[in-house]
């Protein structure tokens, strides 16, 4: 995956719940880290969520996933509307090496 600045996939990071982990802050780091654009609010009311994932090229879920009902709520959302959902960053970067970019503006 070539990190050029105007071709880059907007995954969406479904939140991990602090209570238990911070595993969402750590994928986080290592999205970008891999060239990704990543999004992540657990802050917002999850109408708006769903907004920016419906927007988003994927879905990536931290291994702290399950402690939030937020997360599976969005898993559950994408999967119906068909954006890709991944449990690791190894799928993704895979997923992402035979896709064409997407064209930021």
């Amino acid at each position: 995956m070539s990190a050029h600045p105007n071709k880059r996939f907007l995954i969406y990071l479904a939140p991990s719940n602090p209570i238990f982990d911070d595993t969402a802050a750590q994928a986080h780091a290592e999205l970008v880290q891999a060239g990704f654009v990543a999004y992540w609010d657990d802050l917002s009311p999850i109408d708006t969520e769903f907004t920016v994932l419906g927007r988003s090229d994927a879905l990536f879920m931290p291994t702290g996933w399950k402690h939030s009902n937020r997360a599976a709520a969005l898993a559950e959302k994408a999967q119906k509307w068909g954006v890709p959902v991944f449990y690791d960053l190894e799928s993704l970067k895979e997923w992402a090496v035979d896709k064409p970019y997407p064209e930021m503006l």
